[in-house]
């Protein structure tokens, strides 16, 4: 132990507080009482010593950036008296004589002094830079080995990532076009067509949640002011991380300008489907084409719709039928003709496309979702209506069947085109007629109901590429009162679920009404055990 003495006291000091303060096995060891060589405590030692050097220089760094803050901001105060084109104390000179031409040479002579002072303080920076670099190299040159050591193992680990990132499964893409797809756009298009690729929130969808929210606190004005000076400071400190690699980000740059095909959610599986334009394009058409079910329109509607449901809300909020609120909310906005477009049954041989219309912004949106939920009780409040498979399951658990009984199941195509409007429009009304008590709860008649509803039935109109077309059928809730009037009728019939009537009829017994219908019909005998055989069509 005799070489511990060797040093001073500071520096014993500063090798004791790394000792008691770092995790390194090689200082720790220092701590030991049980030292065989006087060698091995020099060692040890010396690595200490490489630690204090190490901290030394870090320190005058640090002094070092100081300095350069200071004369930094005496250099902006002498540069913003210049750029006022006026003196500090420092450098105003009082003139001998009070006389003009003294005046002037004072000033000028201030001017001079300024300009001396910021160069001086220009001059002041370049050297603390040059000192700032010369620590900076020193740190780097005494911890070179574990700079290199750390880089060297985070480059292997980035490069191990690249290697191990598997191209994405075929059941999350599906390529229907002429492109040969990259693994790269392979692992774009499987993230989905939700997923952020900007990797940053948007400020102004976040900031109007956000307030919805802040307004809903207990506490005073002060305090919620508080919760969004928070809210605001941590948006402006959050940095954009990067959602995609390099390479996908060019990959999806490649296929947005791809103008040959169309990227698609499937219709079920959620996974993405890439066809091809014209493909696409024609297999969209063969849908249109059904003369009873859509028809050409040679203009659009949009602005003549917009005025008639503003006038027919505008009469029933003046004869006090409905309330400011409820006008609002069925009102329409800046309206725009609803957009065709077609989702891939990818599950289905030669693929073909489910049709959806976007009916958001359109005139009768707002006053089609209210109706919506105000007639939602008629249908939902049915004995004959599932909410979901494991309902159904329970339905089933004490039926008794006998043996000439067969269960047939009805599987709609195109159930949203498939039932004509004035059908559903009596549908509709008888629901409505029947029950007494969903009259009593509201203010609209049903001469008023049926007047709105008709209003947004009749008001089907799309665009799909350059032409209007005008749906000649039906709309969503009109269907499940047609299905429910049919399930009603029909003392056989056990459960409907979304397009499918899963009913108990005798052989022999009397046919179904479904001429108005375009059905698959799916009929399984039940077998001698008893138990309900579902195989797929």
């Amino acid at each position: 132990m005799a070489g511990v003495g060797r040093f001073s006291p500071l520096v014993t000091l500063v090798v004791l507080t790394l000792i008691y303060d770092s995790p390194h096995d090689s200082i720790l060891v220092c701590t030991r009482h049980d030292y065989a060589e006087e060698e091995d405590l020099r060692e040890s030692i010396s690595v200490v010593m490489q630690y204090v050097e190490v901290l030394i220089t870090v320190r005058k760094w640090e002094n070092c950036e100081l300095k350069k803050s200071v004369i930094r901001e005496q250099l902006r105060f002498c540069q913003m008296y210049r750029n006022r084109n006026t003196l500090p104390s420092f450098a105003r000179v009082r003139p001998p004589v009070n006389t003009r031409k003294a005046k002037e040479e004072a000033e000028a002579c201030g001017r001079r002094l300024l300009k001396c002072a910021i160069d001086h303080h220009h001059s002041r920076i370049h050297r603390i830079n040059r000192d700032i670099t010369t620590f900076k190299n020193q740190c780097a040159s005494l911890l070179q080995s574990k700079f290199s050591n750390k880089r060297s193992s985070l480059e292997s680990k980035f490069q191990r990532l690249l290697d191990i990132r598997p191209p994405a499964p075929a059941r999350w893409v599906t390529n229907l076009s002429s492109r040969q797809l990259s693994n790269a756009e392979n692992n774009v298009l499987a993230s989905g067509l939700n997923f952020n690729v900007q990797g940053k929130v948007n400020d102004a969808e976040f900031l109007a949640a956000a307030e919805l929210g802040v307004n809903l606190l207990v506490g005073t004005s002060e305090d919620k002011q508080a919760v969004r000076t928070k809210i605001v400071g941590a948006l402006k400190s959050k940095q954009a991380s990067r959602s995609l690699m390099t390479e996908e980000t060019k990959a999806l740059a490649e296929l947005r300008r791809d103008r040959s095909i169309v990227v698609l959610t499937s219709d079920k599986g959620g996974s993405t489907v890439v066809m091809d334009k014209e493909d696409y394009d024609q297999k969209a058409l063969v849908l249109l084409q059904d003369t009873q079910t859509y028809t050409i329109v040679p203009q659009d509607p949009t602005k003549k719709l917009q005025a008639k449901v503003e006038r027919e809300l505008k009469e029933l909020r003046e004869k006090r039928i409905i309330n400011d609120d409820e006008w609002k909310k069925m009102r329409p906005g800046d309206s725009t003709i609803p957009k065709f477009y077609g989702l891939p049954k990818v599950h289905k041989e030669n693929i073909p496309l489910r049709p959806i219309v976007a009916f958001r912004n359109s005139p009768t949106y707002h006053l089609a979702s209210y109706l919506a939920k105000l007639l939602r009780p008629l249908v939902t409040n049915s004995p004959h209506m599932l909410q979901n498979s494991a309902d159904f399951i329970e339905r089933i658990k004490g039926l008794n069947l006998r043996r000439g009984d067969v269960l047939v199941s009805f599987d709609v195509q195109s159930m949203f085109t498939s039932i004509p409007r004035d059908l559903a429009k009596s549908a509709l009304k008888s629901a409505m007629e029947e029950n007494r008590g969903f009259l009593d709860n509201q203010k609209l008649s049903v001469s008023e109901l049926m007047g709105l509803i008709s209003l947004c039935l009749d008001s089907t109109y799309f665009r799909f590429r350059d032409h209007t077309y005008h749906q000649l059928i039906i709309a969503c809730l009109s269907l499940h009162m047609y299905a429910y009037n049919l399930t009603k009728s029909n003392k056989a019939t056990l459960v409907r679920y979304r397009d499918c009537i899963v009913s108990r009829k005798e052989i022999g017994g009397s046919a179904y009404d479904f001429q108005n219908f375009r059905l698959s019909l799916v009929i399984k005998e039940c077998p001698e055990e008893r138990w309900l055989s579902f195989t797929k069509k």
